[in-house]
């Protein structure tokens, strides 16, 4: 019994390598040339309702293996920052331009990771960068007022002091929101608000 098995294990060890002896395979890959931050980003912590302005530096290295790199030609990617926040699992996206430069209204908390994504637009390679974000509150005190204007429209907005001690004034709370009942005037609005 014991010959039986390994006269059929040497045949199939002599077809193994038959097998692989005419093979020519397809080992000539295309190099990609990596792309990466000059400078990596960093945990941040931003106020809420204010711009957060990041501009990397985005080069490519030019050598396999090496540190050689050459800026980027910033047409030939695709690019989008979002955030993912880790208690409640929900993602944001912050923009798709090569640096950013908007206004945060993600609420507060300081369980955000956020990914800056790099995409090649020929090959579709994608590199990422990520860093942590905490988002804090504006508001020290402050004064709500509801306002309605001649369409009959209604909106909410803050006047009152920041964290800082700088008086503030905030608009467009309600659209921000994404608070659907904002036309038929604030008794509408008073009707809503006082149901729920």
């Amino acid at each position: 019994m014991n010959k039986y098995i390994f006269l059929v294990l040497n045949w199939m060890i002599i077809g193994l390598f038959a097998s692989c002896y005419d093979d020519q395979g397809n080992y000539d890959y295309d190099y990609i040339q990596s792309v990466m931050l000059k400078g990596e980003l960093k945990d941040t912590v931003v106020t809420r309702g204010r711009v957060l302005t990041l501009k990397p530096d985005i080069v490519k290295i030019t050598t396999r293996g090496g540190n050689d790199t050459t800026a980027v030609n910033l047409e030939q990617y695709d690019y989008l920052w979002y955030t993912y926040n880790e208690t409640t699992g929900k993602r944001d996206t912050l923009g798709n331009r090569y640096y950013l430069d908007d206004t945060i209204y993600l609420p507060i908390s300081d369980k955000y990771r956020v990914t800056f994504s790099v995409t090649e637009k020929e090959s579709g390679v994608s590199w990422l960068s990520q860093f942590g974000l905490k988002v804090i509150g504006a508001y020290k005190n402050g004064f709500l007022f509801l306002t309605e204007d001649a369409s009959g429209g209604v909106e909410l907005e803050m006047y009152g002091d920041d964290a800082e001690g700088g008086k503030i004034r905030e608009t467009g709370m309600l659209r921000r929101s994404g608070f659907p009942y904002r036309n038929g005037g604030p008794m509408r609005f008073r009707m809503f608000v006082g149901i729920v």
